[in-house]
């Protein structure tokens, strides 16, 4: 596809059918989300299990989860790119802000609620005093690494919504430039990778030591086994 560099607006794959099909495909499913974090968001206050320190984490996540959703599903305005770039460019960088925003704000909510589960069940600890610090480091942190590509304007039309763009500055390719590809590993894909692989470790650690746990009940049965008082207050 020739790139029309006529104008300081990049032409983008937008109006190529294979990208329409996936912008709609990708925003329908992400519209499935948004239900499914609505309708979870509110049984939790329904049941009123924010009462529950773990629930509220929990709860946390699937809010993150739900703006994401919604940023994905926004996207899908873009398929008229092409029809009016000077006016979806400026829109791409705010719904890219968003976008790359929320991913954080799910992927450090995640963390934290699966290190709440960590301590309790490998440690025995309560951590419900550090509530105020997850919640809040989540939402600097994904502050922080959202204002990078706006400072060093970076945000623009990725494929199938607004992230840190695909193509250079001068419109002459589809080809990253350097500090985008730098952006993209350092903001994104270096940390979900590396809390993806901690997380993974968590969980296994959690569930040998349930599993090893749940062996040794099952091995003295008969015999009365000392209930952990700090899972009621987890």
């Amino acid at each position: 596809m020739e790139i029309n560099t006529s104008n300081s607006s990049c032409v983008t794959q937008s109006d190529v059918p294979i990208y329409q099909s996936t912008m709609i495909v990708f925003s329908a499913t992400n519209g499935l989300s948004v239900v499914v974090c609505l309708f979870a968001s509110i049984l939790v206050g329904v049941l009123k299990l924010y009462k529950k320190p773990v629930y509220r984490l929990a709860l946390y996540q699937v809010v993150a989860s739900l703006t994401f959703a919604i940023a994905c599903v926004v996207g899908v305005i873009f398929i008229n790119y092409n029809k009016a770039p000077e006016v979806y460019s400026r829109l791409c960088v705010a719904v890219g802000f968003w976008y790359l925003f929320t991913q954080n704000l799910k992927l450090y909510s995640t963390l934290w609620l699966t290190f709440h589960l960590f301590c309790f069940a490998v440690f025995s600890k309560n951590m419900k005093k550090f509530e105020p610090f997850y919640v809040m480091s989540s939402l600097l942190i994904s502050v922080i690494l959202s204002i990078v590509p706006l400072i060093t304007d970076s945000y623009g039309f990725n494929g199938v919504t607004c992230w840190i763009r695909e193509q250079d500055e001068n419109c002459s390719s589809y080809r990253r430039t350097d500090i985008e590809i730098i952006e993209q590993y350092t903001l994104w894909y270096g940390p979900s990778t590396t809390l993806l692989v901690i997380e993974s470790v968590m969980l296994l650690i959690m569930v040998a030591i349930l599993v090893c746990r749940f062996r040794r009940r099952t091995k003295h049965e008969g015999t009365p086994v000392r209930e952990d008082q700090n899972w009621r207050a987890a």
